[in-house]
């Protein structure tokens, strides 16, 4: 009789446990394209079609809450927090002036705890901005302090905070992102965001310290060695990638058409694969036309520049400067024009 009991609460545990991780968006849309259904990618990958009336439906599992990005088939992606349990939302394409294509933002939102304080955040940051750049980061910065300091003391051990203080600390800096995240619970700090913060910090200071970029050798895709102090180029992006990182692989059609434009006026690219397959690896720069300086360790993320560097997560780039120093902020195609006349 007791080895039938405890075959029956397993089994109801194994049917119960499924269901704890369950979420369910209802949706509707408001489209100004003719988008026929709502894409959701993050802890997952979801979709679901679009009905007549606008309504939709996602229902799936997540094992592990964590942003998403939630976008019609037309529009740009917006931001919720995906976790277990019950959405009602309404998505609105919209057009702004200077941006491409639809936008995609969700004036109504209700959904579990975690989710309610990132689209706080997330949706007030569009409402916010001032008549130069100055006044819209000021008006950034004071509101996510505000924000920050409001959750923390309301909802202490929320899983959300780090990954809000890691969109936050472009915004507020170094010295007030430290205050915060030394006030993170234990968990809060094993976080992958908290994480990054972590990785940043230990990359400043090691940056900080060194005089010039780490003189580092790596063996390109023919087989010889590439050594850093090789170049004479008046300016160098380090850019860390993989076969498998989506993103990087975007960044990579600006990079062929930044390079075709300037590689001739002393710009050069060395591309540091975080692969483990020497065949995906060779099959990537193929496709996307890399015709700079590739180098790898196929060792993943144990790639020892990225271990020296506290890489951990890609595309990252360095721009170095003819001197090897580094530039401490991502060059825009004007910067780049006038670094190298």
């Amino acid at each position: 009789m007791k080895l039938v009991l405890c075959i029956i609460a397993f089994a109801l545990f194994v049917i119960a446990c499924p269901a704890q991780n369950n979420f369910t968006i209802r949706g509707k849309a408001e489209l100004l394209s003719k988008s026929k259904s709502v894409l959701l990618s993050g802890p997952g990958q979801f979709s679901a079609a679009i009905n007549p009336d606008g309504t939709f439906l996602i229902k799936g599992t997540v094992t592990e809450s964590g942003p998403a990005l939630i976008k019609t088939d037309s529009s740009s992606s917006d931001l919720i927090w995906l976790e277990p349990g019950e959405y009602i939302i309404t998505c609105k394409e919209i057009r702004m002036e200077g941006a491409g294509g639809y936008l995609l933002r969700i004036p109504k939102h209700k959904g579990p705890k975690d989710a309610q304080i990132t689209y706080g955040y997330t949706q007030t940051l569009y409402g916010l901005g001032g008549k130069t750049k100055e006044e819209s980061r000021k008006a950034y910065s004071d509101f996510s302090i505000y924000y920050l300091d409001s959750i923390i003391r309301n909802y202490p051990h929320s899983k959300t905070i780090p990954h809000i203080l890691a969109k936050a600390h472009n915004f507020i800096g170094d010295e007030a992102t430290g205050v915060f995240q030394s006030m993170l619970d234990d968990g809060q700090k094993t976080d992958i965001y908290s994480n990054g913060l972590d990785n940043y910090f230990k990359r400043k200071e090691k940056i900080d310290k060194e005089v010039v970029f780490q003189d580092f050798e790596m063996k390109k895709e023919d087989g010889t060695m590439f050594r850093l102090s090789s170049l004479s180029k008046k300016l160098i992006l380090i850019d860390f990638w993989s076969s498998d990182c989506a993103p990087c692989r975007r960044k990579h059609l600006d990079l062929v058409e930044l390079y075709n434009k300037y590689s001739s006026k002393g710009l050069e690219i060395v591309s540091v694969s975080l692969d483990y397959s020497d065949k995906e690896w060779r099959k990537a720069m193929l496709k996307d036309k890399m015709t700079w300086i590739n180098v790898s360790e196929l060792q993943g993320w144990k790639t020892s520049l990225a271990k020296d560097y506290f890489i951990s997560s890609i595309p990252f780039g360095f721009w170095l400067d003819k001197d090897r120093k580094v530039i401490r902020k991502e060059l825009t195609e004007k910067e780049i024009e006038e670094m190298l006349r």
